[in-house]
């Protein structure tokens, strides 16, 4: 877990943004080599305010707009789209709470706070279905206790608090939120599957947390409307902007390639490998297809400010 309070905020598109940049590429392709946890630069965003761009400056955020916090995220899976990823659960979880109006949660976020997610479970009910095998049980004396074992909990690692989803014993799901650090909580790093393999995505295990009655967001009986919604939508599109974050580093990387080489062909129409008409159209290709990915993911987000 990385817990670092907010410091001063550093908008993106400012010098300070481009420099903070840099600093979480440097490294970044020997990290994914070396199954490296990014945990120093999740830290230095959260300490530029990176998690509060969302929130209204009324509030205390910065106050951008949807397809803004996704331009963003853009720029920070150019230069990293492990630490870019850390971040989805977290921005969905201010989302929810910018819908509901929720101060209280928001509050946290001004501070610094970061929200992992504990969703998934493995298991015959785990495709398709709102019946958890992770329980939240009233407790003895008030209040709850949350059992369970959640995996594929991305972001968690590095979150100061989590989102999980219990069975209740009244037919329902809830959503609970708790501190990642409290007693009963157990965040396992074994995440061994495809991708992106530092986000955090292990096991997340519930031996009798405590869980108060205002950690409770929602209790959904299983047979409510299972209509997707704009917040579910924002989550899938985060995806899609890091995937075009993927793609800029790719022509930054080309453009580099390029640069670096010094001999060309006996038959090449150019000196210079940089001046190249073949070459160039092929990092036109990937430029152009960057371009249209990122156009395309902000145009998607301005649907669903």
């Amino acid at each position: 877990m990385t817990t670092v309070e907010h410091t001063s905020r550093i908008l993106p598109g400012s010098p300070e943004w481009t420099e903070l940049l840099t600093r979480i590429g440097a490294g970044a392709k020997d990290r994914d080599r070396n199954d490296e946890n990014p945990f120093d630069q999740v830290a230095a965003l959260k300490r530029a305010g990176f998690g509060t761009l969302r929130v209204p400056t009324e509030l205390g955020g910065a106050g951008l707009t949807v397809p803004q916090l996704f331009s963003a995220v853009i720029d920070v899976a150019r230069a990293d789209p492990i630490v870019a990823h850390i971040f989805r659960a977290h921005f969905w979880f201010v989302e929810e709470r910018l819908r509901g109006d929720d101060r209280r949660w928001l509050d946290k976020v001004i501070a610094g706070k970061t929200f992992g997610n504990a969703f998934s479970e493995k298991g015959s009910l785990a495709v398709g279905s709102l019946v958890f095998n992770t329980r939240l049980l009233p407790a003895p004396g008030g209040g709850f206790r949350l059992d369970g074992e959640k995996y594929y909990s991305t972001g968690t690692l590095f979150s100061d608090y989590l989102t999980a989803t219990a069975t209740t014993d009244h037919d329902s799901v809830a959503t609970v939120v708790v501190p990642a650090d409290r007693a009963g909580v157990k965040l396992i790093d074994d995440w061994d599957g495809f991708g992106q393999r530092r986000t955090g995505t292990g096991t997340t295990t519930f031996s009798g947390v405590t869980v108060a009655a205002d950690e409770v967001l929602s209790d959904t009986p299983y047979d409510a409307d299972p209509s997707p919604t704009v917040q579910y939508a924002s989550l899938q599109l985060y995806i899609h902007a890091i995937v075009a974050g993927i793609l800029e580093s790719v022509v930054d990387d080309g453009v580099t390639l390029l640069r670096s080489r010094e001999r060309s062909f006996s038959h090449a129409v150019a000196e210079k490998p940089t001046e190249d008409p073949l070459l160039q159209r092929q990092l036109g290709v990937l430029a152009s297809t960057a371009y249209i990915a990122r156009t395309a993911v902000l145009d998607a987000a301005a649907a669903i400010a």
